[in-house]
């Protein structure tokens, strides 16, 4: 026979790819179709009237201080409270300047800012609350600058026949690292050092210069002052003789100076509801 047949299923193989690229051509050609919009939970709202002003957020210790309906924002923090029905909200704020910035005021309703503007002096605040939810009025851009004297010591090290081990107890503002094995001096707390035995103790040191003087130390045993340290900026290797009862490390010449602070302070907070109907 010159010719040959084709049967059902070679056929099938053949046309496969065709149909593959027919239902291609017509779903490139349909209109694309808009995703529904992503819903966002909103808080459950705790309605209370007025509403209830509370710290929602503080970043440091003592970053908020409130003392009836006055808040004073002195770190990262925001105000919140929960709004149920639409209405007029009225405040002062009161901006203290520094690092050449005002603290800038936020006001936010379930996350979307309705508000956003410096505060160099007082300022009083009206806008309205177009429906319910949650307020924010945050405090972000903190600042602030010190200048303090500040001994550090690092790579304790006792020597004796029998035991190596050193038990360091910093003072209420000290700092001590069991991981670095380092101590920061910057107040008169004194740091106190329990020898496991007497013998041979060193360690580094180096200081940071306040009011254009570094930190002086003593330290002293059993009440009595084994040695004066004068810190520079280098480090030094500090090695005394000690006994076995608490070595107390002083610094003797603290210095602490508050140079500029950013904060925002927000009072007479009224709520006037335009709305009777309370959201659930």
């Amino acid at each position: 026979m010159g010719g040959q047949s084709v049967n059902g299923a070679a056929w099938s193989l053949l046309l496969a790819p065709v149909a593959v690229l027919t239902g291609l051509g017509s779903w490139l050609a349909r209109p694309p179709t808009s995703a529904p919009p992503l819903a966002f939970d909103r808080p459950a709202l705790k309605c209370s009237s007025p509403p209830q002003f509370h710290a929602g957020y503080v970043r440091d210790p003592g970053g908020f201080i409130q003392s009836g309906n006055e808040y004073r924002l002195m770190g990262v923090s925001w105000l919140e409270a929960d709004i149920c029905t639409p209405g007029q909200l009225s405040f002062t704020a009161v901006g203290q300047v520094a690092g050449g910035a005002a603290p800038e005021l936020q006001v936010s309703l379930d996350s979307v800012l309705l508000l956003h503007t410096p505060v160099s002096s007082a300022r009083a605040i009206k806008f309205s609350i177009p429906h319910p939810g949650r307020l924010t009025i945050a405090y972000l851009n903190d600042y602030y600058r010190s200048e303090a004297r500040v001994a550090t010591l690092s790579n304790f090290q006792l020597s004796t026949p029998t035991c190596q081990t050193l038990q360091i107890t910093e003072g209420a503002n000290g700092q001590y690292s069991t991981l670095t094995r380092t101590a920061s001096l910057s107040s008169s707390d004194p740091l106190t050092i329990r020898p496991c035995a007497a013998g041979s103790l060193a360690f580094r040191i180096s200081g940071r210069a306040g009011n254009k003087a570094y930190p002086q130390l003593e330290l002293r045993q059993e009440g009595h002052l084994l040695t004066t340290i004068q810190t520079s900026d280098h480090w030094q290797v500090v090695e005394k003789n000690i006994t076995q009862s608490p070595l107390i490390i002083i610094l003797i010449n603290p210095y602490f100076k508050e140079l500029s602070d950013r904060n925002l302070i927000v009072h007479k907070l009224y709520f006037r509801s335009t709305s009777q109907n309370v959201a659930d």
